[in-house]
């Protein structure tokens, strides 16, 4: 069955609520009847609820993700050179999310002392006025991660695979395809504290942000079998990440998008 094109997707939230079920009919004439000498049609209804999810871009279905990727390529600032890359650009909730850091100071006795990463989530309503909210939540390294950066001087260079959990339950919904009733959209936030001796307090400190528009997919996409579910139609792919010093910026755009995956699944 082909799942119409542009049709929102399943959402579950405070401020959305989008839900599906499939009905299927069947008429048939009754063998009763028939017997008697008198045809009959007879009907038979069943219902099912559905959950519709958008796919991520066919690449990272055949593991080829390497251009689906968020790098805000190498950054210098005054006290060291610095690049984050995360290998996705689309996530389902309850899976984690690797951000690798790589870091080379450029002067003396550089330290991190701490590193957060949240995504801050944007509902826009639309109605008779727009009605747009914020949440942040911040993400904690999974179980399974075996990394940690140093909170000591760094040497000469350090590099090292962070792997964050996306949390699952009501703290996250996922993002949606804009349309006329409303939009749900995803930053990923990452920000480093390094400091250096000096200063009256005997440590100098600064602040280094990091954004990017990242897709957050249904639960379910995380999951084996929802792989085979229909596809419908998406827009072109997004602009860059965008790199931010200092307070994060407060500017949204649409989040990511998908490309159309039928001819794969043909080609298959």
């Amino acid at each position: 069955m082909q799942v119409p094109s542009k049709l929102p997707e399943t959402v579950d939230c405070s401020d959305v609520k989008v839900n599906y079920h499939v009905t299927a009919v069947m008429e048939y004439e009754s063998n009763f009847f028939l017997r008697m000498g008198r045809s009959s049609v007879a009907k038979s209804c069943a219902k099912q609820e559905v959950c519709i999810v958008r796919l991520p871009h066919g690449n990272l279905l055949v593991g080829n993700n390497a251009c689906e990727v968020i790098d805000d390529r190498t950054h210098t600032s005054a006290w060291l050179q610095y690049q984050v890359l995360v290998d996705k650009k689309s996530i389902s909730i309850g899976s984690e999310l690797p951000i690798t850091f790589r870091m080379l100071p450029t002067r003396k006795e550089v330290s991190v002392d701490g590193v957060n990463v949240q995504i801050m989530e944007r509902r826009d309503l639309f109605g008779k006025s727009t009605h747009t909210s914020h949440a942040v939540q911040s993400l904690l390294p999974a179980a399974t991660n075996e990394t940690k950066i140093p909170k000591t001087v760094l040497p000469e260079l350090w590099e090292g695979t962070v792997r964050y959990n996306i949390p699952a339950g009501k703290s996250l919904v996922h993002s949606t395809l804009a349309n006329a009733d409303f939009d749900i959209k995803h930053t990923l936030l990452v920000s480093m504290v390094l400091s250096t001796p000096g200063g009256v307090a005997g440590r100098m400190r600064k602040l280094v942000t990091f954004q990017s528009k990242i897709d957050l997919l249904n639960e379910a996409v995380g999951k084996l079998g929802s792989l085979k579910v229909p596809t419908y139609d998406s827009p072109p792919p997004f602009d860059d990440s965008t790199f931010v010093y200092g307070e994060y910026d407060r500017k949204f755009t649409d989040p990511i998008s998908y490309c159309d995956i039928n001819n794969d699944e043909h080609n298959n």
